[in-house]
């Protein structure tokens, strides 16, 4: 075997990077930006992301992961980072067939895990989506410490990989974190609808949290006359985010009017909806939103909106929930509430 040697990619071997990519996954993969030079480069520069790359003895990139600085589930690669953003996603995991099975993997992402301070020092937490039925980059999560937090159902369009049983389903993810910070404490407004579920979660991710089940305090909100949210689409991928960053007294007629226009102009598949469980305002507007179509997802802790409860409106034909692969006890036990909600 080759001398392997982990090190920081240099924006002028990006080119290097974009064979790799080709080598992996042809003309396929998700982000076509990714077979841009330039892009990649600028993503560089602008402190965006960090790459990690393995290369061998003639200092050909036969490994990668990326360390993005990034806002919400799906953006990778496609949206800047913020001074208000401290999460970080380690994405785009790939090693060249001819190198693969002999522990490249966890060392790039052990080498990225050992080096944060290098890359963002306000970083307070880690996400990474795993695809439920690559059940090897499960694994690889839970062995550097992410713990399961949510799954996605049918988010990503589906992925044709040689050694997966493929159908026609799209494909989901798992959603797991790593806290970066453990010395912070969370208070959030607890759905009664969720407290379950979410306190299990925070349980295990590891999380320090003071819970307010104060019904009283409902009575006490003043709304705002107007809502706001930050939405991103991503047409190619058949999926949609959409951020609450405020409540007023027209929410619900407007994610209603969103919705709409996403399922039956744009065509998407999936949709997530952060709402933050550190104001009260979310928990109240739970069961109409179930109503509408939503069902739980997931929680999410330090996101532009702090702890983000997750709810998703999927928009599928095809819907197989046993073909939902998960390796962790705690991923199938998400995996089975999310089931009871859609039946």
């Amino acid at each position: 075997m080759d001398n392997i040697e982990i090190k920081i990619l240099d924006s002028k071997h990006v080119k290097n990077l974009i064979d790799l990519i080709k080598r992996c996954y042809g003309m396929t993969y998700f982000y076509k930006n990714f077979y841009c030079e330039n892009y990649i480069k600028n993503m560089i520069d602008s402190n965006i992301i960090k790459a990690v790359i393995a290369v061998n003895s003639n200092n050909k990139i036969i490994g990668h992961i990326t360390l993005f600085k990034n806002e919400i589930i799906g953006n990778v690669g496609l949206i800047g980072a913020t001074d208000k953003c401290f999460l970080g996603e380690p994405a785009m995991l790939m090693i060249d067939p001819n190198y693969r099975k002999k522990g490249i993997a966890n060392r790039l992402i052990r080498y990225l895990l050992n080096n944060l301070n290098l890359f963002d020092k306000n970083l307070k937490g880690l996400f990474c989506p795993p695809i439920s039925k690559h059940v090897y980059s499960q694994l690889l999560m839970y062995k550097n410490g992410f713990k399961d937090c949510g799954c996605l159902i049918c988010y990503y369009p589906k992925v044709n990989l040689s050694h997966l049983n493929n159908n026609n389903q799209r494909t989901s993810l798992l959603l797991t974190y790593l806290p970066i910070n453990m010395k912070s404490v969370k208070t959030i407004y607890l759905p009664p609808l969720y407290k379950d579920i979410i306190k299990y979660i925070f349980n295990n991710i590891n999380i320090n949290v003071i819970y307010i089940e104060d019904k009283d305090v409902i009575n006490n909100i003043s709304y705002n006359k107007y809502s706001s949210f930050y939405i991103k689409i991503h047409k190619n991928l058949g999926n949609a985010n959409i951020i609450v960053k405020n409540f007023g007294n027209d929410f619900l007629s407007k994610i209603k009017y969103i919705l709409k226009i996403l399922i039956s102009k744009d065509n998407i598949k999936s949709v997530l909806l952060f709402l933050s469980l550190n104001v009260i305002e979310s928990s109240i507007y739970i069961e109409s939103l179930i109503n509408i179509g939503f069902v739980f997802a997931g929680v999410l802790p330090d996101t532009t909106v702090g702890e983000a409860l997750i709810l998703q409106y999927i928009n599928v034909e095809v819907l197989d929930i046993n073909d939902i692969k998960c390796l962790s006890e705690e991923s199938k036990y998400i995996l089975k509430y999310i089931k009871k909600m859609l039946i």
